[in-house]
């Protein structure tokens, strides 16, 4: 099906293992040639609940097979759940928040370089990978309340010194992250459809791919679905979005930053 590069990691799709295993083979004798060799011990296989196939091989030898992995800092699963690439973006930026702590309760600091600082580098943590998922209402509301949580913390705001979400956000300055997650997402909406039509991209967050089959039960959400939440709210199709994303400065004025 495709292939994606970024330095020296390459990830491989596919919708049978025999292919899968032939484009690894041809890799592997090409990247010899000019001395190069795949680590068998690196490479990892994840492969979907719907695959009854056997393993992928490499050199007459099974490759490890994965339920979950981190590739490029967004973590995976066979089921492809958004909400293990939120929990995962949620516990990076805890443990990155902990490690700080010493900064968040420095005195001599303003509050106002603790808001940059934790703008810089906590939230950051949190959005990152964010905007190319499937979100739900509530999964936008769990990393709004986790976000939420961080701040009161460095604030000093706590049970017996409540503030309200919106007196928050006022002090800190700060936008909620569903906020700008839904800009970004009308962003990299746009940036999708002016893309040509065999973009691996564009491809993928077509309505109906060639060769998939839906399974019982209901339907899961899917991006395509999420963009057309974010332009309900703005009061338009994703057709409509679709025509006004090929005038790229126009769109930019419509979908409209975040303050």
């Amino acid at each position: 099906m495709g292939f994606l590069w970024m330095a020296d990691d390459v990830a491989y799709f596919n919708t049978n293992a025999q292919a899968a295993s032939t484009q690894i083979q041809e890799l592997q004798t090409t990247g010899a040639k000019m001395g190069l060799r795949i680590n068998q011990q690196k490479t990892k296989v994840l492969k979907t609940q719907a695959c009854t196939e056997e393993g992928v091989t490499l050199d007459g030898e099974l490759l490890e097979e994965q339920e979950d992995f981190v590739y490029l800092g967004s973590k995976t699963t066979n089921t492809n759940a958004p909400s293990t690439a939120i929990s995962h973006r949620i516990s990076q930026a805890a443990k990155t928040f902990g490690e700080m702590w010493k900064t968040w309760r420095d005195k001599t600091l303003r509050t106002s370089v603790k808001i940059q600082i934790y703008k810089t580098i906590i939230r950051a943590i949190l959005l990152y990978g964010l905007d190319t998922i499937p979100l739900s209402n509530a999964h936008a509301e769990n990393l709004d309340a986790r976000d939420r949580s961080f701040l009161r913390k460095i604030l000093g705001k706590n049970f017996y010194h409540p503030i309200s979400n919106q007196d928050l956000y006022k002090a800190t300055g700060l936008t909620p992250l569903s906020t700008i997650l839904q800009y970004r997402r009308r962003q990299w909406y746009g940036h999708v459809q002016r893309m040509e039509e065999h973009r691996l991209p564009k491809r993928i967050t077509q309505p109906d791919m060639e060769g998939l089959r839906r399974g019982r039960g209901r339907p899961r959400q899917r991006l395509r679905d999420t963009w057309k939440r974010d332009f309900a709210q703005m009061g338009m199709t994703l057709q409509q979005a679709q025509e006004a994303a090929q005038d790229k400065k126009a769109y930019r004025n419509l979908i409209k930053p975040y303050p």
